[in-house]
């Protein structure tokens, strides 16, 4: 099974759209990122962006060593911490500002 990786990303009024999305050019490359514009509870503007990499072998190879030195397979999910890594940082996070990453096929280790 080939590794595929759907990454999405919400985006508050008050952050930068355009860091975010160079933010995730870097680190994931320069994928067919869809913005869908979308209404807050008060009216307030939120962006999802939204990506899929169909081929993610490059992208396990700078997360596995976040991940876990264990091997895992199948299907996973990633949440990286949003903030930081508009910063060039990769880090985990359990917090809600987060890129999440659903990987399928994909495998850390062995």
């Amino acid at each position: 099974m080939r590794c595929v990786a759907e990454i999405s990303v919400l985006v508050h009024a008050t952050e930068d759209l355009d860091k975010v999305v160079e933010s995730l050019r870097q680190f994931f490359g320069d994928l067919p990122y869809v913005i869908q514009k979308l209404e807050g509870h008060y009216g307030n503007p939120i962006y999802l962006i939204t990506a899929l990499q169909p081929d993610c072998a490059r992208l396990l190879e700078r997360l596995c060593p976040a991940v876990s030195k264990a091997q895992q397979e199948g299907e996973w999910f990633v949440r990286l911490d949003k903030q930081k890594l508009v910063r060039g940082e990769v880090a985990l996070s359990n917090s809600d500002d987060v890129v999440r990453i659903r990987i399928k096929g994909g495998r850390c280790g062995g």
